[in-house]
């Protein structure tokens, strides 16, 4: 593989060297393609409370926008 940092060819043992090294690249490849090994029902339960945080965060929101559009109609 020709890389403009590395003037030299692959050889089979640099190759090997860079298979047997671990970046945070390699173990980020590695999750998405092998996650950890949970249950379902425990990633179906993070994946909820995800979901329901992430309402509650919409709610108040909009709570607050209806309670500044009051206010502003209010003081008009």
């Amino acid at each position: 593989m020709f890389s403009p940092f590395n003037l030299h060819p692959d050889t089979k043992q640099d190759k090997q060297r860079h298979n047997n090294s671990s970046s945070i690249k390699d173990l980020a490849r590695d999750f998405t393609t092998k996650p950890i090994p949970l249950p379902i029902w425990l990633w179906n339960t993070i994946v909820i409370i995800i979901y329901i945080q992430i309402a509650i965060f919409l709610i108040q929101w909009g709570l607050a926008a209806i309670a500044a559009v009051i206010l502003f109609l209010t003081n008009l």
